[in-house]
């Protein structure tokens, strides 16, 4: 028997390659004689960067970027022999990089994502591909925009996130004349390493906070004193003494920079209602002439029932009212994006996925949105190989109902079911009825998880389950084999 798996990885337990060796066991304790093949599988989410640069032949790197939280994280990103870049958010903003004890939708940045970004294009991308699966974030792609240069103004015309006057701030930040911070046409959340700001200095001009030459604060230097960076210390690592943008405005030597501390406040989910306009001006100059390719494979618009908020806001922790006051925010940039860039993309197939993060890099990059299980597919090889087997075992964390929308599972049913291959599925665990699957192809599934058991547990025993899953189902698979065919 001829045996193909395509796993995708079990997050926080193991990748896809270890998975299917352990699926591999599995399989030899029934079937000794088979002849099995390994095609790795990502959907965009976690471990796309790792698959596609082994896939293709690349060179993975490692940048320092800030996690959903602010914390310091290595994000990997692949650059590939023709120069394009292969990243995956996930490994900059993703769930797993969540502790159960810290996770809060409301403050979850995407601001590592744009670090990432950024990191490509100072190994000289011009052409990038990004995995959104797996967030841990509900932000509309505002972090990311910010550490990429984007400008957001507050209803109130301040600095949002930046002043005793906005949404998310302390009281008493220092660098506002007479105690109204954040003077008119200020900038939210505008961060010191956008480019392009003249003597080095941004937020010189248009009454932005810490005017006058001088950024808030810098090291050791006194609010408003020239060439500080804002929220950057001394010692920040990336920043060229204390002074954002390398000479000459060019980007990519600021406090923003990876490995550089991020700014005192990352825009999150929580500042989404508080937009009322947007400043695309200072974005990265290079991004004008870089192509951005979105692997996304899940097809929720970015507002409403079926939404970001309201459909994956729960799986990341978010109460009733943390998804309804989600929801009206990203409704509220949908809007503002409407208004002052012209683009109507809120109901686009994937602008919610990743918590709003599809729109974002449609919104504020030009990004194009396409299907991860589809380019992985071709990267693999994955096509021709399921022309030369038998039957194809797939793997994954859990299925449940949003399984049926456009998960790597549902690629790989619809490419076995036009050449005519049965597929089966060994997961982690099982949540609902799999009608859905069924009717897409799926002939079998079989959980890892076959008694009650801590999540820790399961995770900690993924690789010795996983073989025993697998033999469970490989002797049903023999068991039908001798039963006689009924007419």
């Amino acid at each position: 028997m001829r045996i193909l798996i395509a796993c995708d990885s079990f997050k926080g337990s193991l990748d896809s390659i270890q998975a299917a060796a352990h699926i591999s066991s599995g399989i030899y304790r029934v079937f000794p004689d088979a002849a099995i093949y390994v095609v790795p599988m990502a959907d965009g989410g976690e471990g796309t960067a790792s698959v596609l640069t082994a896939a293709l032949g690349g060179t993975l790197y490692t940048a320092t970027v800030s996690g959903p939280y602010g914390d310091l994280v290595e994000a990997d990103f692949g650059v590939l022999p023709g120069g394009e870049a292969i990243m995956d958010m996930a490994s900059a903003s993703g769930f797993t990089l969540s502790p159960d004890g810290k996770r809060d939708i409301l403050s979850a940045t995407t601001y590592g994502t744009g670090q990432l970004i950024k990191a490509a294009l100072d190994k000289g991308c011009r052409h990038i591909y990004l995995g959104i699966g797996g967030s841990a974030t509900n932000d509309g792609g505002l972090g990311m925009a910010q550490a990429l240069g984007a400008c957001f103004i507050d209803h109130d015309s301040g600095v949002l996130g930046a002043s005793s006057g906005s949404f998310g701030a302390s009281s008493g930040s220092p660098g506002a004349s007479n105690g109204s911070p954040g003077a008119s046409s200020g900038v939210l959340g505008a961060s010191s390493d956008s480019p392009g700001a003249s003597s080095g200095s941004f937020g010189a001009s248009n009454g932005v906070l810490g005017a006058g030459n001088g950024v808030l604060g810098a090291g050791n230097s006194s609010p408003g004193a020239s060439n500080g960076v804002l929220g950057a210390n001394s010692g920040s690592p990336g920043a060229s003494s204390g002074s954002p943008g390398a000479s000459n405005g060019s980007p990519g030597a600021s406090s923003g920079s990876p490995g550089a501390a991020p700014p005192a406040y990352l825009l999150a989910g929580k500042h989404l209602a508080h937009v009322a306009a947007i400043d695309l001006s200072r974005l990265d100059p290079r991004l004008a002439g870089t192509a951005i390719d979105v692997l996304c494979d899940v097809t929720n618009p970015l507002c409403g029932p079926t939404g970001a908020s309201f459909v994956y806001g729960p799986q990341k922790g978010a109460g009733p009212d943390e998804v309804s006051a989600l929801d009206k925010g990203l409704a509220n940039l949908s809007r503002i994006v409407l208004r002052n860039l012209g683009l109507d993309i809120a109901a686009s197939p994937g602008a919610g996925a990743a918590g709003g993060l599809g729109f974002g890099l449609m919104a504020f990059l030009g990004a194009r949105l396409t299907s991860g299980v589809d380019f992985i597919s071709k990267a693999t090889g994955l096509d021709e190989k399921i022309h030369q087997t038998d039957l194809i075992v797939t793997g994954e964390g859990r299925l449940d109902r949003q399984s049926a929308h456009g998960k790597t599972l549902v690629g790989i049913l619809r490419k076995a079911a036009a050449a005519g291959v049965p597929v089966v599925s060994i997961v982690g665990a099982i949540d609902g009825s799999l009608d859905a699957l069924y009717q897409e192809g799926l002939s079998a599934a079989e959980a890892a998880v076959s008694a009650p058991m801590s999540l820790d547990e399961a995770m900690s025993t993924a690789g010795p389950r996983l073989e025993d899953a697998a033999e469970r189902l490989m002797r049903a698979i023999a068991l039908g084999a001798k039963l006689p065919i009924m007419p």
